[in-house]
């Protein structure tokens, strides 16, 4: 739904900050809202430099995200909050990555990581709610896979992202409970 992209993408943002992460284990390199040297790099065709990424503003990041993640998501074909979590799976997953993930949740197979005809058509036809708990589910287990250290670096915090995205979902799905 293309109305609930200005507040998935500020949800987004959010949940990533406007602080400039330069951890040597950041994958992609320096970071400001979620955008890293390298998307921003490719995005912009054209090597780039951690002063780039620290100039990023969230409607940078916001272009970024709508281009390289909301687009081959059909992220206005989803339905209400599968559209939200998805984009927040591209994001964090890499476009391949999420619909890979959505694939799985929807019994698949083989997985391709493209966003077509068959992937819609089932997407659509799932029951959203319990979809978006599918995609969470997901979305840790692949995030528990990463790495043997990542998980206990950064599991508390997924896990915590996990439940902000959660008590959204009401909202972006036009319902109350």
């Amino acid at each position: 739904m293309q109305a609930n992209l200005a507040q998935s993408l500020a949800y987004i943002t959010g949940d990533e900050g406007p602080e400039l992460n330069v951890s040597p284990g950041e994958p992609g390199g320096a970071s400001k809202w979620g955008v890293s040297l390298t998307v921003l790099s490719e995005h912009l065709g054209k090597p780039c430099a951690v002063a780039d990424v620290a100039a990023l503003t969230q409607d940078d990041a916001n272009a970024i995200y709508s281009a390289r993640f909301a687009a081959p998501i059909l992220f206005g074909d989803l339905p209400p909050g599968v559209d939200y979590r998805m984009l927040d799976c591209a994001v964090t997953l890499g476009v391949t990555g999420a619909v890979e993930a959505l694939q799985m949740c929807l019994a698949m197979w083989p997985t391709t990581g493209v966003m077509d005809t068959p992937t819609m058509a089932e997407a659509r036809a799932a029951t959203p709610a319990v979809l978006v708990l599918q995609l969470d589910a997901a979305w840790l287990t692949w995030k528990r896979g990463l790495t043997p250290t990542g998980w206990k670096e950064n599991g508390h915090g997924w896990n915590n992202r996990v439940l902000k995205v959660r008590t959204r979902l009401p909202a972006m799905m036009g319902t109350t409970a």
